[in-house]
């Protein structure tokens, strides 16, 4: 019924963002905690953001996916994904 605070982090960031824009009457303020924002239109990805999102990829993406697993191991995974998304992994 009033405005509200919306609270985001990362990929609720990019939805609190996009929720406040759709709908300014609805938020009285937002608190976005390392929010994804949207790139400006035909703006490339860069080739961490790629690698990360080529496991969504229809029908390509869950052979690439199984192709890194084998090749990395589980621990290996977690280490190269949380070098892609922490300042500091360790």
């Amino acid at each position: 019924r009033k405005p509200v605070v919306l609270v985001g982090n990362s990929m609720g960031g990019l939805i609190a963002l996009r929720a406040a824009t759709a709908r300014p009457d609805l938020v009285a303020s937002l608190l976005l905690l390392s929010p994804m924002i949207p790139q400006p239109p035909f703006t490339p990805l860069d080739p961490d953001t790629a690698r990360m999102l080529l496991p969504a990829l229809p029908l390509l993406g869950p052979l690439l996916y199984r192709r890194q697993l084998a090749r990395r191991g589980p621990l290996g995974m977690v280490e190269w994904l949380l070098q892609l998304i922490a300042a500091q992994p360790d």
